[in-house]
């Protein structure tokens, strides 16, 4: 059975946190140093696109923040329903923390 949505949302939003504290947003201003734009970074995930728009000023970090969860759940949505259909008879190992 898939985590409930609450227990993915928690989980989601303490691996963003855990990123953007342990540099990812550094990462991210190192690569648009190198040129790239925050529509050009697509290509290194869904991420490097919001967190360059904050860089940029387009976002604020509250806003970023929030986007970045919301993609996330986005993502998984479309990640369990593509395991429901091409992989029904998966077994389902639950992760603890």
């Amino acid at each position: 059975m898939a985590p409930s949505r609450e227990l993915l949302r928690t989980r989601i939003t303490k691996r963003l946190l855990n990123r953007l504290q342990h540099g990812m947003i550094d990462e991210v201003r190192a690569i648009m140093s190198e040129g790239y734009t925050p529509t050009s970074m697509k290509r290194f995930g869904l991420e490097y696109v919001t967190i360059g728009r904050y860089l940029d000023g387009t976002l604020a970090e509250h806003e970023m923040k929030e986007e970045l969860i919301a993609k996330s759940m986005q993502y998984a949505k479309r990640q369990q329903t593509w395991n429901k259909k091409y992989v029904p008879d998966a077994t389902i190992i639950e992760v603890t923390e």
